[in-house]
């Protein structure tokens, strides 16, 4: 009896060591911790796409496979001109800002848009690490621009500073991307009054938009479904 390869198994078994380690270490699970197993992935799927279709269409069963597999790869190539797309347009965001703030704003990087402007586009704008350095800013400023991305982690490791957004400020622009949940987002302050005051509740909207530009009413909210999970029916 011919012994069973090990290959199948050990195309697998980096990907459930990964998955092993992400749920020790509590963390999310992004796709792109997996992309060095996609193309196993796609072997063992194509491998058992064409087995089955032999099992069940017997010697047409491999035309009708390679039939399939070329519609997917043809859709696939409709894909390619998103590689040439910024996977964050850190660029266009900074160049809607500058074209609009005027003297006196103030310009406000947190959490993971603090470094590409500071260090990779030398802005010399504000950086705020807790929402009491974003309250100082906005007692010392008649406006604030802020400029954010992944609000799903905003949310997670700057839940006062999320907060403050959805309550006093607006979405003025969002810049997309090809990173998931990697737009740019740019916020405007409301009016002094509005920052001091009661505000109502703003509510969650989508921030996937086919333009380069849009600019929805309230913050951009791809947390939503982090911070108010459905209950099941």
């Amino acid at each position: 009896m011919r012994p069973r390869q090990p290959g199948p198994a050990l195309y697998l078994l980096p990907a459930a060591l990964t998955a092993g380690a992400v749920l020790a270490l509590h963390h999310n699970f992004w796709p792109r911790f997996f992309f060095f197993s996609a193309g196993f992935g796609v072997l063992i799927v194509v491998a058992g796409g064409f087995s089955l279709a032999g099992a069940m269409f017997g010697s047409g069963g491999e035309r009708l496979a390679s039939g399939i597999l070329a519609v997917v790869v043809a859709a696939s190539a409709l894909t390619v001109p998103r590689a040439w797309h910024p996977k964050q347009d850190y660029v266009g965001a900074a160049a809607y800002v500058e074209s609009r703030r005027e003297p006196d704003d103030a310009v406000v990087t947190v959490d993971l848009t603090d470094y590409p402007y500071q260090r990779y586009l030398g802005k010399p704008w504000t950086s705020v690490q807790d929402v009491g350095a974003l309250e100082q800013v906005e007692r010392e400023r008649p406006r604030i621009w802020l400029l954010y991305t992944f609000p799903i982690r905003l949310a997670a490791v700057q839940p006062e500073i999320w907060q403050r957004l959805r309550t006093g400020y607006d979405t003025a622009a969002v810049f997309p991307g090809t990173v998931g949940g990697g737009d740019i987002v740019v916020m405007v302050s409301r009016s002094r009054s509005a920052l001091s005051g009661p505000s109502p509740e703003v509510p969650l909207t989508s921030s996937r938009h086919s333009g380069r530009l849009s600019a929805p009413s309230g913050p951009v909210s791809e947390a939503a479904a982090f911070l108010h999970p459905r209950r099941p029916t």
